[in-house]
């Protein structure tokens, strides 16, 4: 997936890949990992944890969506029906989706991003901040 077709909203208060894409796209994309086989709308229907107070022409509008934006392929048709496969795993969307929100944040607000993160100190949040030096010196080498 090419950065260009990423989304381009941020959701701080949602929960999980809902800060990143919108609430119906994450439900279906997690059924789509989590199924780990070919899924058309039908399928994925029943699963969805709003399924119920959903219409089946949402979820495939949805699904179109989700081609758009390369998170999905078509692989084959059933019918009118249209058989999906996610076109990346669960962790290389979020390898690139954080990547691209972290890029974009430090070129935005180099020094309130650095001071933000200088501030923190927090025993878990010091762990976290000393893994991503050494990740960065790494990468560096």
């Amino acid at each position: 997936m090419d950065a260009t077709n990423l989304h381009a909203i941020f959701r701080p208060n949602q929960p999980g890949l809902k800060k990143v894409l919108g609430d119906l796209e994450a439900e279906i994309m997690e059924g789509m990992w989590a199924a780990d086989r070919p899924m058309q709308g039908r399928d994925l229907h029943p699963q969805l944890p709003t399924g119920h107070a959903l219409s089946y022409s949402t979820i495939v509008c949805t699904l179109t969506t989700l081609e758009k934006k390369n998170l999905l392929h078509m692989v084959a048709k059933d019918g009118k029906s249209r058989i999906y496969i996610p076109t990346m795993s669960r962790e290389d969307f979020l390898h690139q989706t954080l990547g691209h929100v972290l890029d974009n944040i430090l070129e935005a607000f180099p020094d309130t991003a650095s001071a933000i993160l200088s501030q923190r100190r927090e025993p878990h949040t010091l762990a976290q901040l000393r893994q991503l030096t050494e990740r960065v010196a790494q990468l560096d080498t």
